[in-house]
């Protein structure tokens, strides 16, 4: 989702929720971001708020970007074997 642009834990929680993996509580959340951070992959800065407290925006760095890249090759690769994996099986079941 940072490939996309800079975006606040909560809306990123929010996504998530919206994409089918439930609910992700920020103890699970900002514990990774702060991982991402210390690798360097991701910074995050502050923003003021018209209304509320400020927010944490998160991006990806240039080594973030890269390793998103490599990532999601590595998970198209992993999504094309299973994909024939289970075809297979599938042929073999009928």
């Amino acid at each position: 989702m940072l490939n996309q642009r800079p975006q606040h834990g909560y809306a990123i929680a929010q996504e998530l929720e919206r994409c089918g993996w439930g609910t992700i509580r920020g103890g699970t959340l900002y514990p990774t971001f702060r991982n991402l951070e210390a690798q360097q992959l991701i910074a995050g800065t502050w923003e003021a708020q018209d209304r509320g407290p400020a927010r944490k925006y998160y991006h990806l760095t240039t080594d973030g970007v890269r390793a998103a890249a490599e990532h999601r090759i590595a998970w198209d690769r992993l999504s094309q074997s299973m994909s024939g994996l289970l075809g297979r099986e599938e042929s073999h079941d009928a």
